[in-house]
């Protein structure tokens, strides 16, 4: 019976996602419970199946990494109001030097 490999493990070789193996039901029991092999569909070609399945996996990854909530640095203490009374008082100092020149 031809199963199609969906996580990559030793057997009599080595095989990858994707890859047909042919193998006596018994022989592989363990590893279609555990979702290693799934039965080959006829009608499905087993590469584009595993593809999809990567893209989606990758996809609901992708959504699902939450947002760095310590993107938004001010560029300027004085914007977030931190420090926005000194800033004041140096305008206030620099209009003053600037009126006796």
């Amino acid at each position: 019976m031809e199963y199609l490999v969906k996580r990559p493990h030793e057997g009599d070789k080595w095989y990858n996602p994707g890859d047909i193996r042919e193998a006596n039901p018994q022989t592989v029991k363990h590893l279609v419970d555990r979702g290693v092999l799934v039965v080959k569909p006829a009608d499905e070609d087993p590469v584009e199946t595993v593809k999809q399945a990567v893209v989606k996996a990758a996809d609901k990854k992708a959504k699902a990494k939450p947002e760095n909530k310590a993107a938004q640095v001010p560029a300027d203490k004085a914007e977030d109001g931190v420090g926005q009374a000194a800033k004041e008082a140096d305008d206030q100092k620099t209009d003053a030097l600037d009126a006796k020149d």
